[in-house]
């Protein structure tokens, strides 16, 4: 099946959930900005949007060690990050987006926006994945944001972020 949207930014090519009944929408750029930089919000692009993979995540220790190897976190791995790939770099600005694959335009769904934890040091957007895509199951739009976070970006750049995302969210999301 083909999971093409349309937004204002262009039209937006989604995959099949792993829960039944959902469509994600991963890896969607919703701004650019460089190192201490204001984010600049995605307007527009060329094409279709291959959003069938996750964007990067910000800088993190786990990016520098095998997580199915460490012990410690082995919850947060087998819960939300196991069968998964993830790629990290300063170039994080990304969402996911996650909805019934019975939605349409003009269906005017609740969403809900997910914003990470982590003390602005660790976790990403990909954490919330399981519950969208079940909430997507119930008739929930649900929008998980990524943003910088520390080492390569101080306060107040995650609240920026954060609040681009929700802006992004907001206007390409509307039908």
């Amino acid at each position: 099946m083909d999971y093409i949207v349309k937004t204002p930014c262009g039209p937006v090519l989604g995959t099949a959930g792993r829960v039944a009944g959902t469509v994600a929408y991963k890896g969607i750029r919703y701004a650019t900005a460089g190192r201490w930089e204001y984010p600049e919000q995605v307007t527009h692009w060329e094409g279709v949007y291959d959003a069938t993979a996750y964007g990067h995540c910000a800088y993190q220790a786990r990016a520098f060690y095998d997580e199915e190897k460490n012990q410690k976190k082995f919850f947060y791995y087998n819960e939300f990050r196991k069968g998964e790939t993830y790629s990290y770099d300063e170039d994080c600005l990304f969402l996911n987006i996650f909805t019934p694959d019975s939605a349409k335009t003009g269906d005017n769904l609740p969403v809900l926006v997910y914003i990470h934890g982590g003390g602005f040091e660790a976790r990403d957007k990909t954490y919330g994945s399981v519950m969208a895509e079940y909430l997507a199951q119930h008739g929930v739009g649900v929008v998980c944001l990524g943003y910088r976070m520390y080492p390569a970006a101080v306060y107040p750049d995650f609240i920026r972020d954060s609040a681009a995302a929700v802006a992004w969210a907001h206007k390409n999301m509307k039908d």
